[in-house]
């Protein structure tokens, strides 16, 4: 299963996929700009309430606001932290 993520700054679409079904879920966006962290974190966690994350193996996110080193590192350790078989 993988995750197809594009995050603006309003809205967040998060795609699930696996070989025989896809499923949308929409959250609240997250720009490192403009948001603390741990909107990042809620956001995962509600994601995470509602799919499993332990048959995740890949993530495309795609995010407002990563456009240099530190906003880059900011997401994808997070994003480690929730997702870690991915």
């Amino acid at each position: 299963m993988k995750i197809i993520a594009d995050v603006g700054g309003t809205r967040g679409r998060w795609v699930f996929i696996d070989k025989s079904s896809k499923k949308i879920i929409e959250t609240r966006g997250f720009n490192p700009y403009i948001h603390e962290i741990n909107i990042l974190n809620k956001i995962l966690k509600e994601l995470n309430n509602s799919f499993e994350f332990d048959i995740i193996k890949e993530v495309k996110y795609y995010g407002a606001g990563i456009n240099n080193y530190h906003s880059e590192k900011i997401v994808i350790d997070t994003l480690k932290e929730s997702l870690k078989d991915a």
